[in-house]
């Protein structure tokens, strides 16, 4: 069966949330997205959405608030590429990546309109691993994790992307940077090592959905998962 042409996504904060934060989503929404990486599965396209750094440009398709705004001109072409694609996939883009576009743009809600699928590996894994059945996985809300645990399900840390990404592909991340470091290097005006750190994410998150619709396990160095292929699109 020919890999479903899915859209791997990644995007990076528009500004650093705070240590200890108690509202950790809370402040990430209010930070907004300054960079959103999308990778076609199995050829070499993709497109890269920037925020537009100068805060007069307001398109009509964003919702007032008070990060910087993606250009008008982009829309057309994100469209193009969704319209190309069977779903999206990310790395725990239901509890993060969604939230954060849902809150600032609109065309979001289209993206994953009704028949549109939106597979979050890091979901996957982590409910797997917990021994959640996964005839009860084709449908993942967004507040999963504290579903599983209300249902006495364990979830075990360690799917992070960093490391599944070391122990499956032998990809780690760059050394010298972090997730951290992209918003405050996004403040600086680092568009290019913004825009590469969360590119990498977005390659490695691609590379992660063809080794599992390949039926190989993804590992995260202690453990391993083989996500089921119905799951996966």
């Amino acid at each position: 069966m020919t890999t479903p042409a899915m859209l791997a996504l990644d995007l990076e904060l528009a500004a650093p949330i705070p240590d200890g934060a108690p509202d950790f989503m809370g402040a990430a929404i209010k930070a907004g997205p300054s960079v959103v990486c999308a990778l076609q599965v199995g050829i070499d396209q993709g497109i890269t959405l920037y925020a537009d750094r100068n805060r007069d440009t307001l398109p009509d398709d964003w919702d007032d608030g008070p990060s910087a705004r993606y250009a008008a001109d982009q829309r057309e072409s994100w469209r193009a590429h969704i319209t190309k694609s069977d779903g999206l996939v990310t790395w725990n883009g239901i509890r993060f990546d969604a939230p954060v576009l849902t809150a600032w743009w609109a065309m979001w809600d289209w993206t994953l309109g009704e028949g549109y699928t939106h597979v979050d590996l890091c979901a996957l894994c982590s409910l797997l691993d917990a021994g959640v059945p996964a005839d009860h996985l084709r449908d993942i809300p967004a507040g999963w994790y504290a579903k599983a645990r209300a249902e006495g399900y364990r979830i075990r840390r360690g799917w992070r992307l960093d490391r599944v990404a070391n122990a499956t592909l032998g990809q780690g991340k760059a050394p010298d940077m972090s997730g951290k470091d992209a918003p405050i290097l996004w403040q600086r005006g680092e568009l290019e090592k913004v825009t590469r750190y969360c590119g990498v994410d977005a390659q490695r998150t691609r590379k992660l959905y063809e080794v599992a619709w390949a039926g190989k396990p993804l590992s995260n160095g202690e453990r391993s998962v083989v996500i089921p292929r119905e799951l996966l699109g």
